[in-house]
């Protein structure tokens, strides 16, 4: 029988094998990018292997960003192919942008003839591509991606070889896409790593930060135990040497048969060294700072008894300015009329404080 129809039998048989190629070629390519859920291992390998069982000068893959803005390139083998990877073009522009905007396939045998074609491309290359297969990749009915395959030679492609190259994106897109949800999940498991780290070591910082400030706290409170035991001791020796060096000579004079005036004098005399290891001079100066040097002093005399007349005598002023500043003293000690005795609310101050 064979032998009445020999081209027909040897037709068929050559059929019968180039189908067994194609699904040889579709079962290797599905293995492959199967085999890993690597993005970057799946497609070096997928675009290496379509490459070399098309024996086409170039083979590529794109991505359509989450924006929908920009497809980029995420693989590609053959020649100038460091130049190609990474590239991004607008949606809609060159044959990989009309492929993701458009969801269509594309075979172009003369790009010479197609204005589709992105020249640009071919500049940067230095390689003038002539023939073009492009294939949108699906997933869930959406162009998530583009596969692309190139030839330096016109009308290489065939559109048989167009619907292989579909069949290959179809199983291309569960596979791509499965391998980028665990690319971000990778991402974000380190991402948490390092924020898990970075926490620990703001949180030993913390504790070593709060640790020394409650060692700086215990130092600063011993420095301040102690500065206000150095303070009541120095005024203890104040008080002792004022007593021992000062009082004995006060009192001589005071038994040396002064006149008066001079008698007043070593009053006023005794009075400010009082004051001077009392609290009452920074009492007067600190709570009512807006008393004024004049008003100060006829305070100070004031709380030691002198009145009217004597502190007139003694300051070289009238008793008029005096009872001036007599007033002036109870309106900013807040005393203004009320019925409170001005020395006895001076001498009260220096008591509070003792």
């Amino acid at each position: 029988m064979a032998e009445y129809f020999p081209e027909t039998i040897h037709q068929s048989d050559e059929s019968l094998l180039q189908l067994s190629r194609e699904l040889d070629f579709l079962c290797r390519a599905g293995q492959l990018i199967n085999s890993s859920l690597n993005l970057k291992q799946v497609l070096a390998a997928f675009v290496k292997e379509v490459r070399r069982l098309m024996g086409v000068v170039g083979c590529s893959v794109w991505l359509i960003r989450e924006d929908k803005k920009e497809v980029v390139c995420l693989q590609a083998t053959g020649k100038k192919s460091d130049l190609v990877l990474g590239w991004r073009l607008p949606v809609g522009k060159g044959v990989v942008g009309w492929i993701a905007k458009n969801g269509q396939s594309i075979l172009i045998k003369d790009t010479r003839e197609d204005k589709r074609h992105y020249k640009k491309v071919d500049s940067q290359t230095g390689l003038e591509i002539r023939s073009i297969i492009g294939v949108p990749i699906y997933f869930e009915e959406k162009t998530v991606g583009v596969l692309q395959v190139v030839d330096t030679v016109p009308d290489r492609f065939t559109p048989h070889q167009m619907k292989l190259m579909a069949g290959l994106a179809a199983s291309a897109g569960v596979a791509l896409t499965n391998a980028m949800l665990f690319d971000r999940t990778q991402q974000e498991i380190a991402a948490r790593k390092q924020t898990e780290k970075m926490l620990r070591k703001s949180k030993k910082e913390l504790e070593i930060q709060s640790q020394n400030l409650e060692e700086l706290n215990a130092a600063l409170r011993v420095l301040i135990k102690k500065r206000g035991e150095d303070k009541k001791q120095m005024e203890e020796q104040v008080l002792i040497n004022a007593r021992k060096l000062i009082n004995p000579y006060l009192k001589k004079l005071h038994r040396s048969g002064l006149n008066r005036d001079q008698s007043l004098l070593l009053d006023i005399l005794e009075g400010n060294l009082k004051d001077i290891v009392s609290p009452f001079t920074y009492r007067l100066t600190l709570e009512h700072f807006d008393v004024t040097r004049r008003e100060f002093d006829i305070a100070n005399l004031i709380r030691q008894g002198l009145r009217n007349k004597e502190i007139s005598k003694f300051m070289g002023i009238t008793r008029r300015t005096v009872e001036t500043h007599r007033r002036n003293l109870r309106v900013k000690l807040g005393i203004d009329n009320r019925k409170i005795n001005l020395r006895v609310h001076l001498m009260a101050m220096v008591l509070e404080d003792s």
